[in-house]
């Protein structure tokens, strides 16, 4: 049986510091509960909708609505792990490590297509439930946008105590480090910068997005954030998540050719989530597809005006590539070979990539057909990678760094992109199917920085090699031992080793 909606009183009881009047009804028009023999509102009734609720950049908020959006997670936090609407609850839809009590615990979605839609709905459903619970029918669940604002925004920081329900002492950053550029900035464009939405051989928008910078700002913010069981207990998380849902938009509206799938098996996927009345409601990815039917938008993206792409158009964008064997060009070991475990820690790891010599031709005409963008691939893969537990830092990857100590802007020629930890090793293995490999791999498309490289002079086949520098938050002036100190602890406890580092020739 569902929970009857709480009271006003119950609700002030249950928040202890809720002051605002009531719990506003469901706002009129939203998405409906799928009842037995019925379906969800249909999306086209609600795609040119006049009037949609603005999601705003957490920075803009006044203290009047940054007291209502801590009201709402105090009150949420407050309910019975038990009740849906509460806070626990709601993350466990995320990620838990226990035992899954509800068939609604550990569906997120992740190295899928649908880690978008997915999130999208949870996202949805968790703002009305959010809204509810504070009283106050005009919130709306504001973004974290750290490409403008590299550091946790203040309200998450101050003040540090349980009186502030958005504070969480397990975070890294929580001192005023910034994320680095390199991941809000560099990793961010390159995936805008991608045209297909569902993996090209191993490259595409989504993929892309989710491995960095989503992925890499859930291990950089530090603590519950950095692991799928744990993440969604972190207030942050609405707000990370916030970001990348308005980032979806942003893709969108860059359009030449930019659409989300369209094909059945996508769009007829099925999820469930929980409503601000504590009921389950069923719908499919089309009904969850765009944030206009929903009822919202950005304050500062416009809603992607509909396309329709066929499946078959899909498919001749991103013609299949993978049905012919890819050359391994280049390794950091020999094909006679065994691999072998190599430990990472905090100092800069440069290695020298083998050419075989079979296989230099196809190197060579690959990097040449990478300035004429021709069909074919240069992939980086870093092979075996394994590790105890999550650490709070990353590594940033070079191709062809020379001086693997020179500065972030000089580097950045060379710049391939960040190992994503999230989701990896003990601490962020998911009791379910996504993740929690026991050694992984990571690939990137280095395509484009081959062509960067031949066009600057500095691509020499005869002495390739990689470089991994660790890349950790940028602390505030005065911290940076304490951040030091802290990242040798978390690399001694992570224990992270590769095996091997190969470059890959696809036709």
């Amino acid at each position: 049986m569902s929970p009857e909606p709480l009271s006003r009183r119950q609700f002030i009881t249950v928040a202890g510091t809720i002051a605002a009047s009531g719990i506003a009804s469901a706002r009129a028009g939203t998405c409906r509960r799928r009842r037995r023999g019925g379906s969800p509102q249909s999306p086209q009734r609600r795609l040119f909708a006049s009037s949609l609720r603005v999601r705003p950049d957490i920075a803009s908020l006044s203290e009047e609505q940054l007291g209502s959006l801590r009201n709402g997670v105090a009150a949420m936090k407050a309910l019975p792990a038990s009740d849906p609407r509460s806070g626990r609850f709601q993350a466990n839809m995320h990620g838990t490590l226990g035992p899954a009590t509800s068939p609604l615990f550990n569906q997120c979605e992740h190295g899928t297509l649908l880690f978008l839609a997915w999130h999208r709905g949870y996202l949805y459903y968790f703002e009305r439930i959010l809204r509810q619970a504070a009283g106050d029918p005009s919130l709306t669940l504001p973004y974290w946008d750290w490409p403008a604002s590299p550091t946790l925004p203040d309200a998450f920081r101050t003040p540090a105590d349980s009186s502030n329900s958005l504070y969480d002492n397990s975070r890294t950053i929580n001192d005023g480090s910034a994320l680095p550029s390199e991941v809000v900035v560099d990793d961010l464009n390159t995936a805008l910068d991608s045209v297909p939405f569902p993996p090209s051989g191993l490259s595409g928008f989504s993929p892309s997005l989710e491995g960095s910078p989503h992925g890499a700002v859930h291990v950089l913010v530090g603590g519950r954030m950095s692991g799928v069981p744990t993440a969604a207990n972190d207030p942050i998380f609405w707000l990370h998540h916030g970001n990348i849902d308005r980032l979806w938009d942003r893709w969108l509206n860059l359009g030449e050719g930019r659409a989300s799938p369209s094909d059945a098996a996508f769009l007829e996927t099925p999820y469930s989530f929980v409503d601000e009345n504590g009921e389950t409601v069923s719908l499919q990815v089309r009904d969850i597809l765009s944030a206009a039917q929903l009822g919202y938008r950005y304050d500062n993206v416009p809603n992607p005006p509909p396309v329709v792409v066929t499946a078959a158009r899909l498919r001749a964008a991103a013609p299949d590539r993978e049905a012919k064997s890819p050359v391994r060009a280049a390794s950091t070991i020999k094909e006679d070979q065994p691999a072998e475990s190599k430990p990472l820690g905090l100092k800069p790891e440069t290695v020298k990539l083998h050419v075989a010599p079979q296989h230099a031709p196809a190197l060579k005409s690959a990097a040449q057909g990478a300035r004429t963008a021709r069909a074919g691939k240069l992939l980086l893969q870093i092979e075996g990678l394994s590790l105890a537990e999550v650490p709070n830092f990353t590594y940033a990857v070079y191709l062809n760094l020379a001086d693997e100590k020179a500065p972030a802007d000089q580097a950045k020629l060379h710049y391939v992109g960040t190992i994503n930890f999230f989701g990896k090793g003990a601490a962020g293995k998911p009791p379910h199917k996504q993740g929690g490999e026991k050694t992984f791999s990571q690939t990137f498309d280095v395509t484009a920085v081959v062509a960067r490289l031949l066009q600057a002079g500095k691509w020499k086949p005869e002495t390739l090699s990689v470089t991994l520098r660790p890349l950790t938050p940028t602390a505030p002036k005065g911290g940076e031992e304490r951040l030091r100190k802290r990242s040798e602890e978390s690399a001694g406890r992570a224990k992270i080793s590769y095996q091997r580092i190969t470059l890959v020739v696809t036709p």
